[in-house]
């Protein structure tokens, strides 16, 4: 059982070292496990104040009720998702 903790604990030292970089192909592929057809899911960054980001999602159902949510903390994010969010702190994907 030692050996099933060793990984949580190198992923949780590199979240709080911020050496996380979330790609858009790890949003999509949450995407696709959370969102429902016709639906869509809204992704939300900030800023954080040592220059690495909070990231929001959320999956809605057709009719705006909330399906699913995922936040990622004090990660860095790579150059395909910023360049989905452009200049925008928000976007919106149909699903």
């Amino acid at each position: 059982m030692f050996h099933l903790l060793i990984p949580a604990a190198v992923a949780v030292a590199y979240a709080i070292a911020g050496l996380v970089v979330l790609s858009y192909s790890a949003v999509q592929e949450w995407i696709k496990q959370k969102a429902v057809t016709n639906g869509y899911v809204d992704l939300i960054k900030e800023k954080l104040e040592n220059g690495h980001y909070t990231v929001i999602a959320g999956a809605f159902s057709p009719t705006g009720t909330a399906v699913a949510g995922r936040t990622w903390t004090n990660i860095r994010i790579d150059d395909s998702l910023r360049s989905q969010f452009g200049e925008r702190n928000a976007i919106r994907i149909q699903t």
